[in-house]
């Protein structure tokens, strides 16, 4: 899968996140692993 983005310094980005059981709440209990790896 090829992913198309403008090259702009300073601009913004955002990615979804979907899992296999939509159901799951671990987005939600781990949000701040996953805020501080995109961080790094």
């Amino acid at each position: 899968m090829g992913y198309q983005r403008a090259n702009v310094a300073g601009g913004t980005c955002f990615f979804t996140v979907n899992l296999i059981k939509r159901r799951s709440d671990i987005l939600v209990r781990y949000i701040d692993d996953l805020r501080a790896a995109i961080k790094r």
